[in-house]
Protein backbone atom coordinates (compact mmCIF):
# COMPACT_ATOMS: atom_id res chain seq x y z
CA UNK A 1 0.00 0.00 0.00
CA UNK A 2 1.47 3.34 -1.05
CA UNK A 3 1.48 5.86 1.79
CA UNK A 4 -0.06 9.30 1.45
CA UNK A 5 3.38 10.88 1.61
CA UNK A 6 4.68 8.90 -1.36
CA UNK A 7 1.53 9.61 -3.34
CA UNK A 8 2.24 13.33 -2.91
CA UNK A 9 5.82 12.87 -4.09
CA UNK A 10 4.69 10.92 -7.13
CA UNK A 11 2.17 13.68 -7.91
CA UNK A 12 4.82 16.38 -7.52
CA UNK A 13 7.33 14.55 -9.69
CA UNK A 14 4.70 13.96 -12.38
CA UNK A 15 3.74 17.64 -12.41
CA UNK A 16 7.41 18.63 -12.46
CA UNK A 17 8.32 16.57 -15.51
CA UNK A 18 5.11 17.47 -17.36
CA UNK A 19 5.69 21.20 -16.97
CA UNK A 20 9.42 20.97 -17.56
CA UNK A 21 8.73 19.23 -20.88
CA UNK A 22 5.98 21.73 -21.71
CA UNK A 23 8.35 24.64 -21.06
CA UNK A 24 11.57 23.28 -22.58
CA UNK A 25 10.70 20.45 -24.97
CA UNK A 26 10.55 16.66 -24.97
CA UNK A 27 13.95 16.07 -26.58
CA UNK A 28 15.84 16.93 -23.36
CA UNK A 29 18.45 19.01 -25.22
CA UNK A 30 18.09 21.61 -22.49
CA UNK A 31 19.12 19.07 -19.84
CA UNK A 32 22.18 17.98 -21.82
CA UNK A 33 25.13 19.52 -19.90
CA UNK A 34 27.25 19.54 -23.08
CA UNK A 35 24.68 21.47 -25.09
CA UNK A 36 25.36 25.23 -25.08
CA UNK A 37 23.84 25.87 -28.51
CA UNK A 38 20.64 27.29 -27.01
CA UNK A 39 22.81 29.84 -25.15
CA UNK A 40 24.73 31.09 -28.18
CA UNK A 41 22.39 30.52 -31.11
CA UNK A 42 18.94 31.23 -29.65
CA UNK A 43 17.23 33.35 -27.07
CA UNK A 44 18.33 36.33 -25.01
CA UNK A 45 22.01 37.19 -24.51
CA UNK A 46 21.67 37.28 -20.72
CA UNK A 47 22.22 33.52 -20.75
CA UNK A 48 25.80 34.03 -21.97
CA UNK A 49 26.55 36.20 -18.94
CA UNK A 50 25.37 33.50 -16.54
CA UNK A 51 27.25 30.71 -18.34
CA UNK A 52 30.51 32.65 -18.70
CA UNK A 53 30.34 33.55 -15.02
CA UNK A 54 30.09 29.86 -14.09
CA UNK A 55 32.73 28.57 -16.54
CA UNK A 56 35.36 31.16 -15.57
CA UNK A 57 34.55 30.63 -11.89
CA UNK A 58 35.62 27.00 -12.29
CA UNK A 59 39.19 28.24 -12.74
CA UNK A 60 39.35 29.92 -9.32
CA UNK A 61 40.52 28.33 -6.08
CA UNK A 62 38.06 26.39 -3.94
CA UNK A 63 39.15 28.41 -0.90
CA UNK A 64 39.59 32.11 -1.67
CA UNK A 65 38.55 35.50 -0.37
CA UNK A 66 36.08 36.73 -1.35
CA UNK A 67 34.58 33.30 -1.79
CA UNK A 68 32.84 34.27 -5.06
CA UNK A 69 35.75 36.21 -6.55
CA UNK A 70 35.82 35.57 -10.32
CA UNK A 71 38.97 37.30 -11.56
CA UNK A 72 39.29 35.35 -14.85
CA UNK A 73 35.99 36.87 -16.04
CA UNK A 74 36.59 40.62 -16.11
CA UNK A 75 39.85 40.61 -14.13
CA UNK A 76 39.98 43.82 -12.05
CA UNK A 77 36.46 44.81 -13.08
CA UNK A 78 34.65 41.74 -11.79
CA UNK A 79 33.36 42.16 -8.26
CA UNK A 80 31.76 38.79 -7.57
CA UNK A 81 30.06 35.80 -9.21
CA UNK A 82 26.91 36.93 -7.45
CA UNK A 83 26.46 39.68 -10.06
CA UNK A 84 26.62 37.49 -13.18
CA UNK A 85 23.36 35.60 -12.59
CA UNK A 86 25.26 32.31 -12.46
CA UNK A 87 23.29 30.79 -9.54
CA UNK A 88 26.22 30.80 -7.06
CA UNK A 89 24.72 28.05 -4.89
CA UNK A 90 24.92 25.63 -7.82
CA UNK A 91 28.23 27.00 -9.09
CA UNK A 92 29.92 26.55 -5.71
CA UNK A 93 28.59 23.02 -5.31
CA UNK A 94 29.57 21.90 -8.81
CA UNK A 95 32.98 23.54 -8.51
CA UNK A 96 34.04 20.69 -6.19
CA UNK A 97 33.52 18.28 -9.09
CA UNK A 98 34.92 20.49 -11.86
CA UNK A 99 37.63 17.99 -12.83
CA UNK A 100 34.95 15.41 -13.58
CA UNK A 101 32.45 17.63 -15.37
CA UNK A 102 34.37 18.24 -18.58
CA UNK A 103 33.91 21.18 -20.94
CA UNK A 104 31.58 22.70 -21.86
CA UNK A 105 29.20 22.16 -18.98
CA UNK A 106 25.88 23.89 -18.38
CA UNK A 107 23.62 23.10 -15.42
CA UNK A 108 20.77 25.49 -16.17
CA UNK A 109 18.46 22.77 -17.48
CA UNK A 110 18.92 20.77 -14.28
CA UNK A 111 18.48 23.92 -12.21
CA UNK A 112 15.19 24.78 -13.88
CA UNK A 113 13.94 21.23 -13.31
CA UNK A 114 14.78 21.56 -9.60
CA UNK A 115 13.06 24.97 -9.46
CA UNK A 116 9.84 23.63 -10.99
CA UNK A 117 9.77 20.81 -8.44
CA UNK A 118 10.37 23.18 -5.52
CA UNK A 119 7.75 25.61 -6.80
CA UNK A 120 5.22 22.78 -6.93
CA UNK A 121 6.39 21.50 -3.52
CA UNK A 122 5.96 24.79 -1.63
CA UNK A 123 2.72 25.57 -3.46
CA UNK A 124 1.37 22.22 -2.24
CA UNK A 125 2.50 23.08 1.30
CA UNK A 126 0.39 26.23 1.21
CA UNK A 127 -2.61 24.53 -0.40
CA UNK A 128 -2.50 21.79 2.25
CA UNK A 129 -3.42 24.46 4.79
CA UNK A 130 -6.91 25.06 3.39
CA UNK A 131 -7.74 22.46 0.70
CA UNK A 132 -8.45 18.74 1.10
CA UNK A 133 -9.12 17.72 -2.49
CA UNK A 134 -6.06 16.29 -4.29
CA UNK A 135 -7.63 17.06 -7.65
CA UNK A 136 -8.12 20.73 -6.79
CA UNK A 137 -4.57 20.95 -5.45
CA UNK A 138 -3.20 19.51 -8.70
CA UNK A 139 -5.16 22.04 -10.73
CA UNK A 140 -4.03 24.99 -8.60
CA UNK A 141 -0.38 23.88 -8.66
CA UNK A 142 -0.66 23.77 -12.45
CA UNK A 143 -2.01 27.32 -12.49
CA UNK A 144 0.93 28.51 -10.36
CA UNK A 145 3.38 26.81 -12.72
CA UNK A 146 1.72 28.58 -15.66
CA UNK A 147 2.35 32.00 -14.07
CA UNK A 148 3.50 34.13 -17.03
CA UNK A 149 6.41 35.82 -15.21
CA UNK A 150 7.92 32.37 -14.67
CA UNK A 151 8.23 31.50 -18.35
CA UNK A 152 9.14 35.15 -19.02
CA UNK A 153 12.37 34.61 -17.08
CA UNK A 154 12.92 31.36 -18.92
CA UNK A 155 12.66 33.20 -22.23
CA UNK A 156 15.12 35.85 -21.05
CA UNK A 157 17.63 33.17 -19.98
CA UNK A 158 17.64 34.36 -16.35
CA UNK A 159 18.39 31.11 -14.46
CA UNK A 160 18.64 32.71 -11.01
CA UNK A 161 15.42 34.68 -11.39
CA UNK A 162 13.55 31.52 -12.35
CA UNK A 163 13.70 30.42 -8.68
CA UNK A 164 10.26 31.77 -7.76
CA UNK A 165 9.95 28.85 -5.35
CA UNK A 166 11.95 31.00 -2.92
CA UNK A 167 9.16 33.60 -2.91
CA UNK A 168 6.50 30.92 -2.41
CA UNK A 169 8.56 29.31 0.37
CA UNK A 170 8.71 32.68 2.16
CA UNK A 171 4.91 32.99 1.94
CA UNK A 172 4.61 29.46 3.32
CA UNK A 173 6.92 30.25 6.26
CA UNK A 174 4.80 33.32 6.98
CA UNK A 175 1.61 31.24 7.01
CA UNK A 176 3.02 28.43 9.15
CA UNK A 177 1.47 28.00 12.57
CA UNK A 178 4.82 28.09 14.35
CA UNK A 179 7.70 30.47 13.72
CA UNK A 180 10.96 28.74 12.75
CA UNK A 181 13.90 31.13 12.67
CA UNK A 182 16.26 28.44 11.38
CA UNK A 183 13.98 27.94 8.34
CA UNK A 184 13.98 31.65 7.62
CA UNK A 185 17.72 32.03 8.02
CA UNK A 186 18.35 29.11 5.68
CA UNK A 187 15.97 30.55 3.08
CA UNK A 188 17.57 34.00 3.28
CA UNK A 189 21.05 32.54 2.75
CA UNK A 190 19.86 30.32 -0.11
CA UNK A 191 18.11 33.28 -1.76
CA UNK A 192 21.27 35.39 -1.61
CA UNK A 193 23.27 32.51 -3.09
CA UNK A 194 20.68 32.15 -5.84
CA UNK A 195 19.84 35.70 -6.90
CA UNK A 196 20.24 38.89 -4.86
CA UNK A 197 16.89 40.23 -6.10
CA UNK A 198 15.08 37.27 -4.55
CA UNK A 199 16.87 37.90 -1.27
CA UNK A 200 15.69 41.53 -1.31
CA UNK A 201 12.11 40.42 -2.08
CA UNK A 202 11.74 37.96 0.77
CA UNK A 203 13.59 39.94 3.45
CA UNK A 204 10.56 42.25 4.00
CA UNK A 205 8.30 39.18 4.29
CA UNK A 206 10.62 37.83 7.00
CA UNK A 207 10.28 41.13 8.89
CA UNK A 208 6.50 41.00 8.44
CA UNK A 209 6.51 37.49 9.89
CA UNK A 210 8.35 38.71 12.98
CA UNK A 211 5.80 41.50 13.41
CA UNK A 212 2.79 39.18 13.08
CA UNK A 213 4.29 36.78 15.65
CA UNK A 214 4.63 39.68 18.09
CA UNK A 215 1.05 40.82 17.45
CA UNK A 216 -0.11 37.25 18.13
CA UNK A 217 2.10 37.18 21.26
CA UNK A 218 4.05 34.22 19.92
CA UNK A 219 7.22 36.31 20.19
CA UNK A 220 8.23 39.19 22.43
CA UNK A 221 9.53 42.55 21.23
CA UNK A 222 12.94 41.54 22.56
CA UNK A 223 12.81 38.54 20.21
CA UNK A 224 12.27 40.93 17.29
CA UNK A 225 15.48 42.79 18.07
CA UNK A 226 17.33 39.54 18.76
CA UNK A 227 16.38 37.88 15.47
CA UNK A 228 16.86 41.07 13.46
CA UNK A 229 20.25 41.65 15.09
CA UNK A 230 21.44 38.11 14.41
CA UNK A 231 20.16 38.29 10.84
CA UNK A 232 21.85 41.64 10.13
CA UNK A 233 25.20 40.46 11.54
CA UNK A 234 25.08 37.18 9.61
CA UNK A 235 24.02 38.83 6.35
CA UNK A 236 26.71 41.52 6.57
CA UNK A 237 29.27 38.80 7.30
CA UNK A 238 27.99 36.83 4.32
CA UNK A 239 28.18 39.93 2.13
CA UNK A 240 31.84 40.35 3.06
CA UNK A 241 32.59 36.65 2.59
CA UNK A 242 30.97 36.52 -0.85
CA UNK A 243 32.22 39.88 -2.09
CA UNK A 244 28.86 41.65 -2.33
CA UNK A 245 29.17 45.42 -2.84
CA UNK A 246 26.36 47.96 -2.66
CA UNK A 247 28.18 51.29 -2.32
CA UNK A 248 27.61 54.16 -4.75
CA UNK A 249 30.90 53.41 -6.51
CA UNK A 250 29.35 50.21 -7.84
CA UNK A 251 28.50 51.49 -11.29
CA UNK A 252 25.80 49.94 -13.43
CA UNK A 253 24.24 50.68 -16.78
CA UNK A 254 21.10 52.84 -16.66
CA UNK A 255 21.84 53.56 -13.04
CA UNK A 256 18.90 55.17 -11.38
CA UNK A 257 15.74 54.13 -9.63
CA UNK A 258 12.70 54.53 -11.88
CA UNK A 259 13.99 53.25 -15.21
CA UNK A 260 12.95 49.57 -14.90
CA UNK A 261 9.57 50.18 -13.29
CA UNK A 262 6.16 48.56 -13.19
CA UNK A 263 3.19 49.97 -15.07
CA UNK A 264 -0.10 50.27 -13.17
CA UNK A 265 -1.74 48.14 -15.85
CA UNK A 266 0.88 45.38 -15.60
CA UNK A 267 -1.19 42.61 -14.04
CA UNK A 268 -3.67 42.88 -16.94
CA UNK A 269 -1.16 43.63 -19.71
CA UNK A 270 -0.40 40.33 -21.41
CA UNK A 271 2.36 41.53 -23.73
CA UNK A 272 5.80 43.05 -23.44
CA UNK A 273 8.10 44.53 -26.08
CA UNK A 274 11.87 44.57 -26.48
CA UNK A 275 13.08 47.37 -28.71
CA UNK A 276 16.53 48.44 -29.83
CA UNK A 277 17.82 50.35 -32.82
CA UNK A 278 18.19 47.12 -34.79
CA UNK A 279 15.52 44.88 -33.35
CA UNK A 280 11.87 44.81 -32.32
CA UNK A 281 10.39 41.83 -30.58
CA UNK A 282 7.08 41.43 -28.79
CA UNK A 283 6.08 38.63 -26.42
CA UNK A 284 2.32 37.98 -26.18
CA UNK A 285 1.34 35.75 -23.28
CA UNK A 286 -2.38 35.76 -24.08
CA UNK A 287 -4.55 35.87 -27.18
CA UNK A 288 -7.70 36.57 -25.18
CA UNK A 289 -6.47 39.50 -23.12
CA UNK A 290 -6.02 42.79 -24.98
CA UNK A 291 -2.57 44.20 -25.63
CA UNK A 292 -2.70 47.27 -23.39
CA UNK A 293 -0.74 50.39 -24.17
CA UNK A 294 2.58 50.73 -22.39
CA UNK A 295 6.03 52.23 -22.84
CA UNK A 296 7.96 49.02 -23.52
CA UNK A 297 7.82 49.71 -27.27
CA UNK A 298 9.89 52.90 -26.87
CA UNK A 299 13.59 52.58 -27.65
CA UNK A 300 15.58 52.75 -24.42
CA UNK A 301 12.62 51.93 -22.18
CA UNK A 302 13.33 49.58 -19.30
CA UNK A 303 9.69 49.01 -18.41
CA UNK A 304 9.80 45.43 -19.70
CA UNK A 305 11.21 44.60 -16.26
CA UNK A 306 7.79 45.54 -14.90
CA UNK A 307 6.05 42.73 -16.79
CA UNK A 308 3.68 41.24 -14.21
CA UNK A 309 0.76 39.73 -16.13
CA UNK A 310 -1.01 37.58 -13.56
CA UNK A 311 -2.68 35.21 -16.03
CA UNK A 312 -6.26 34.51 -17.11
CA UNK A 313 -6.94 31.78 -14.46
CA UNK A 314 -6.13 34.05 -11.50
CA UNK A 315 -7.97 37.02 -13.02
CA UNK A 316 -11.01 34.77 -13.55
CA UNK A 317 -10.87 33.40 -10.00
CA UNK A 318 -10.71 36.92 -8.58
CA UNK A 319 -13.71 38.02 -10.65
CA UNK A 320 -15.72 34.93 -9.67
CA UNK A 321 -14.86 35.45 -6.01
CA UNK A 322 -15.93 39.09 -6.09
CA UNK A 323 -19.18 38.36 -7.94
CA UNK A 324 -20.12 35.51 -5.59
CA UNK A 325 -18.86 37.01 -2.35
CA UNK A 326 -21.04 36.31 0.67
CA UNK A 327 -20.57 38.06 3.96
CA UNK A 328 -19.20 35.74 6.64
CA UNK A 329 -17.87 33.18 4.17
CA UNK A 330 -14.30 34.40 4.37
CA UNK A 331 -12.51 35.13 7.61
CA UNK A 332 -9.09 36.72 8.00
CA UNK A 333 -7.15 37.43 11.17
CA UNK A 334 -6.07 41.07 11.19
CA UNK A 335 -3.07 40.35 13.37
CA UNK A 336 -1.92 37.67 10.96
CA UNK A 337 -2.48 39.37 7.63
CA UNK A 338 -2.05 43.13 8.19
CA UNK A 339 1.78 42.85 8.32
CA UNK A 340 2.10 40.98 5.01
CA UNK A 341 -0.54 43.16 3.33
CA UNK A 342 1.40 46.23 4.49
CA UNK A 343 4.59 44.78 3.04
CA UNK A 344 2.72 43.99 -0.19
CA UNK A 345 1.68 47.63 -0.47
CA UNK A 346 5.26 48.79 0.11
CA UNK A 347 6.58 46.33 -2.49
CA UNK A 348 3.97 47.64 -4.94
CA UNK A 349 5.06 51.24 -4.30
CA UNK A 350 8.71 50.29 -4.77
CA UNK A 351 7.88 48.49 -8.03
CA UNK A 352 5.96 51.52 -9.35
CA UNK A 353 8.84 53.86 -8.32
CA UNK A 354 8.50 57.62 -7.90
CA UNK A 355 7.49 57.89 -11.58
CA UNK A 356 4.09 56.22 -11.61
CA UNK A 357 2.85 55.35 -15.08
CA UNK A 358 -0.48 54.03 -16.37
CA UNK A 359 -0.55 52.81 -19.97
CA UNK A 360 1.58 55.46 -21.72
CA UNK A 361 0.78 58.30 -19.33
CA UNK A 362 2.98 59.47 -16.49
CA UNK A 363 0.45 60.01 -13.68
CA UNK A 364 2.60 61.04 -10.75
CA UNK A 365 6.21 61.93 -10.18
CA UNK A 366 7.66 62.96 -6.85
CA UNK A 367 11.18 63.75 -5.70
CA UNK A 368 13.26 61.44 -3.54
CA UNK A 369 16.30 62.38 -1.47
CA UNK A 370 19.51 61.49 -3.30
CA UNK A 371 20.63 59.00 -0.64
CA UNK A 372 17.35 57.08 -1.04
CA UNK A 373 17.64 57.06 -4.83
CA UNK A 374 21.22 55.82 -4.59
CA UNK A 375 20.16 53.08 -2.18
CA UNK A 376 17.17 52.04 -4.31
CA UNK A 377 19.38 52.02 -7.44
CA UNK A 378 21.13 48.95 -6.03
CA UNK A 379 18.04 47.05 -7.20
CA UNK A 380 17.36 49.11 -10.29
CA UNK A 381 14.95 46.56 -11.86
CA UNK A 382 12.30 47.60 -9.37
CA UNK A 383 9.42 46.23 -11.44
CA UNK A 384 10.39 42.72 -10.34
CA UNK A 385 9.49 43.50 -6.74
CA UNK A 386 5.83 42.98 -7.49
CA UNK A 387 6.42 39.23 -7.87
CA UNK A 388 5.74 38.43 -4.18
CA UNK A 389 2.54 40.49 -4.37
CA UNK A 390 1.53 38.64 -7.53
CA UNK A 391 1.83 35.28 -5.76
CA UNK A 392 0.06 36.57 -2.65
CA UNK A 393 -2.84 37.71 -4.85
CA UNK A 394 -2.85 34.29 -6.52
CA UNK A 395 -3.11 32.43 -3.20
CA UNK A 396 -5.81 34.83 -1.96
CA UNK A 397 -7.80 34.07 -5.12
CA UNK A 398 -7.33 30.32 -4.51
CA UNK A 399 -8.47 30.60 -0.90
CA UNK A 400 -11.53 32.75 -1.62
CA UNK A 401 -12.60 30.68 -4.64
CA UNK A 402 -12.39 27.34 -2.82
CA UNK A 403 -14.34 28.78 0.10
CA UNK A 404 -17.14 30.16 -2.05
CA UNK A 405 -17.73 27.11 -4.27
CA UNK A 406 -18.14 23.42 -3.57
CA UNK A 407 -15.53 20.85 -4.65
CA UNK A 408 -17.36 19.72 -7.77
CA UNK A 409 -17.88 23.27 -9.03
CA UNK A 410 -14.26 24.16 -8.19
CA UNK A 411 -12.96 21.17 -10.12
CA UNK A 412 -15.05 21.93 -13.20
CA UNK A 413 -14.22 25.64 -13.28
CA UNK A 414 -10.50 25.11 -12.58
CA UNK A 415 -10.27 22.41 -15.25
CA UNK A 416 -11.83 24.75 -17.80
CA UNK A 417 -9.56 27.62 -16.79
CA UNK A 418 -6.49 25.41 -16.98
CA UNK A 419 -7.38 24.21 -20.48
CA UNK A 420 -8.02 27.80 -21.56
CA UNK A 421 -4.67 28.87 -20.04
CA UNK A 422 -2.78 26.13 -21.90
CA UNK A 423 -4.38 27.05 -25.21
CA UNK A 424 -4.16 30.79 -24.65
CA UNK A 425 -0.43 30.77 -23.79
CA UNK A 426 0.58 28.01 -26.19
CA UNK A 427 2.47 30.32 -28.54
CA UNK A 428 4.81 31.62 -25.82
CA UNK A 429 5.53 28.12 -24.53
CA UNK A 430 6.19 27.03 -28.11
CA UNK A 431 8.72 29.84 -28.34
CA UNK A 432 10.29 28.74 -25.06
CA UNK A 433 10.52 25.14 -26.26
CA UNK A 434 12.01 26.18 -29.58
CA UNK A 435 14.76 28.11 -27.76
CA UNK A 436 15.62 25.53 -25.11
CA UNK A 437 15.51 22.63 -27.58
CA UNK A 438 18.14 24.08 -29.90
CA UNK A 439 20.94 21.61 -30.71
CA UNK A 440 22.87 22.14 -33.91
CA UNK A 441 24.72 19.50 -35.88
CA UNK A 442 28.44 20.22 -36.21
CA UNK A 443 31.79 18.81 -35.20
CA UNK A 444 34.44 20.58 -33.15
CA UNK A 445 34.12 23.26 -30.47
CA UNK A 446 31.19 25.67 -30.45
CA UNK A 447 33.39 28.77 -30.71
CA UNK A 448 34.54 27.72 -34.17
CA UNK A 449 30.96 28.02 -35.39
CA UNK A 450 31.10 31.71 -34.48
CA UNK A 451 34.71 32.56 -35.34
CA UNK A 452 35.68 30.90 -38.63
CA UNK A 453 39.15 32.30 -39.35
CA UNK A 454 41.95 29.77 -38.63
CA UNK A 455 44.12 32.59 -37.25
CA UNK A 456 42.25 32.25 -33.95
CA UNK A 457 43.85 28.82 -33.44
CA UNK A 458 47.33 30.30 -33.45
CA UNK A 459 46.29 33.13 -31.13
CA UNK A 460 44.86 30.60 -28.68
CA UNK A 461 48.20 28.77 -28.53
CA UNK A 462 50.37 31.87 -28.09
CA UNK A 463 48.45 34.02 -25.60
CA UNK A 464 46.95 33.69 -22.12
CA UNK A 465 44.61 36.68 -21.89
CA UNK A 466 42.16 38.76 -23.91
CA UNK A 467 42.05 42.51 -23.36
CA UNK A 468 39.11 44.45 -24.78
CA UNK A 469 39.84 48.03 -25.81
CA UNK A 470 38.01 49.31 -23.99
CA UNK A 471 36.13 47.08 -21.53
CA UNK A 472 32.55 48.01 -20.72
CA UNK A 473 29.49 46.52 -19.06
CA UNK A 474 27.29 45.79 -22.05
CA UNK A 475 28.35 43.46 -24.85
CA UNK A 476 29.17 44.44 -28.42
CA UNK A 477 28.20 42.22 -31.36
CA UNK A 478 31.38 40.18 -30.90
CA UNK A 479 31.85 40.09 -27.10
CA UNK A 480 30.22 36.71 -26.50
CA UNK A 481 32.07 35.20 -29.48
CA UNK A 482 35.46 36.33 -28.20
CA UNK A 483 34.67 35.32 -24.63
CA UNK A 484 33.56 31.88 -25.81
CA UNK A 485 36.86 31.57 -27.71
CA UNK A 486 38.71 32.65 -24.55
CA UNK A 487 37.00 30.35 -22.06
CA UNK A 488 37.27 27.41 -24.48
CA UNK A 489 41.03 27.89 -24.79
CA UNK A 490 41.95 28.83 -21.23
CA UNK A 491 42.34 32.59 -21.72
CA UNK A 492 41.08 35.05 -19.10
CA UNK A 493 39.28 38.23 -20.23
CA UNK A 494 39.30 41.80 -18.91
CA UNK A 495 35.68 42.46 -19.80
CA UNK A 496 32.42 41.04 -20.98
CA UNK A 497 28.79 41.35 -20.06
CA UNK A 498 29.04 42.52 -16.44
CA UNK A 499 26.01 43.63 -14.44
CA UNK A 500 28.03 45.50 -11.81
CA UNK A 501 31.51 46.97 -11.66
CA UNK A 502 33.10 49.67 -9.54
CA UNK A 503 33.02 52.90 -11.48
CA UNK A 504 36.40 54.01 -10.13
CA UNK A 505 37.97 50.70 -11.15
CA UNK A 506 36.45 50.90 -14.63
CA UNK A 507 37.90 54.37 -15.17
CA UNK A 508 41.29 53.28 -13.80
CA UNK A 509 41.44 50.19 -16.05
CA UNK A 510 40.51 52.24 -19.11
CA UNK A 511 43.10 54.87 -18.28
CA UNK A 512 45.82 52.25 -17.83
CA UNK A 513 44.94 50.62 -21.16
CA UNK A 514 44.83 53.98 -22.92
CA UNK A 515 48.31 54.88 -21.66
CA UNK A 516 49.72 51.50 -22.61
CA UNK A 517 48.40 51.85 -26.17
CA UNK A 518 49.64 55.44 -26.54
CA UNK A 519 53.08 54.35 -25.31
CA UNK A 520 53.04 51.12 -27.37
CA UNK A 521 53.51 49.22 -24.13
CA UNK A 522 51.62 45.97 -24.69
CA UNK A 523 51.59 42.89 -22.46
CA UNK A 524 53.03 40.12 -24.60
CA UNK A 525 50.78 37.44 -23.09
CA UNK A 526 47.57 39.25 -24.12
CA UNK A 527 45.48 39.55 -27.27
CA UNK A 528 44.12 43.07 -27.73
CA UNK A 529 40.62 43.31 -29.23
CA UNK A 530 39.60 46.77 -30.47
CA UNK A 531 36.12 48.14 -30.99
CA UNK A 532 37.44 51.27 -32.71
CA UNK A 533 39.12 50.82 -36.12
CA UNK A 534 41.02 54.11 -35.98
CA UNK A 535 42.48 53.27 -32.59
CA UNK A 536 43.43 49.83 -33.91
CA UNK A 537 45.11 51.41 -36.94
CA UNK A 538 47.14 53.70 -34.70
CA UNK A 539 48.15 50.80 -32.44
CA UNK A 540 49.22 48.78 -35.49
CA UNK A 541 51.99 51.33 -36.16
CA UNK A 542 53.76 50.57 -32.89
CA UNK A 543 55.87 47.66 -34.19
CA UNK A 544 56.00 45.66 -37.40
CA UNK A 545 56.65 42.57 -35.29
CA UNK A 546 53.16 42.70 -33.78
CA UNK A 547 50.41 40.60 -35.33
CA UNK A 548 47.76 42.99 -36.66
CA UNK A 549 44.69 41.16 -37.89
CA UNK A 550 41.14 41.86 -38.98
CA UNK A 551 39.53 38.47 -38.56
CA UNK A 552 35.82 37.69 -38.65
CA UNK A 553 35.18 41.44 -38.66
CA UNK A 554 37.08 41.91 -35.38
CA UNK A 555 40.14 44.15 -35.00
CA UNK A 556 42.90 42.26 -33.21
CA UNK A 557 46.47 42.99 -32.18
CA UNK A 558 48.81 40.29 -30.90
CA UNK A 559 52.02 41.72 -29.39
CA UNK A 560 55.34 40.28 -30.48
CA UNK A 561 56.68 37.66 -28.08
CA UNK A 562 60.28 37.81 -29.36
Amino acid sequence: MISERYKKQILLLAITFIFFAYMTGLNLNYLNPRNIDWIFFAGHEDGTQAWFGWEFFRWTNIIQYPLLDNYPYGEDLNISLIYSGSVPIMSMFLKFFTNYLGFPFQFFGLWHLICIYLQAFFTLKILDMFIDSKRIKFLLISIILLTPVLVFNLLLNHPGLFAHWIIIASIYFYLKTKFKYSFWLTLLVVSLLTQAYLFAMILPIFVADLVQRILKKELRISDLFKFLGITIVLIISLFMLLGVETNKDTYHFYQGYGHFRMNLNSIFDSSVSFVSENNYEIYRFSKLMPDLKDTTSIIGSGDYEGFNFIGIPVISLLILSILNFKKGTLSFSRKKYIPILTISFLLLMFALTNKVIFNETLLITYPLPSFIKNFFATFRSSGRFFWPVLYIISFISFYSFTRLFNKKTCTIILSILLIVAFIDSFDMYSKSRSIKSVKLSYSGPTWKQLLKDPAWNELALRYDKVKFIYPDLLPTHYTSKVNLFAVSNGLSVNGGYLARVKKSTLLKVRKTLKNSILNCNFENDSIYVFSDKELWNNASLCSPANKVLEIDGIYVLGPSQE
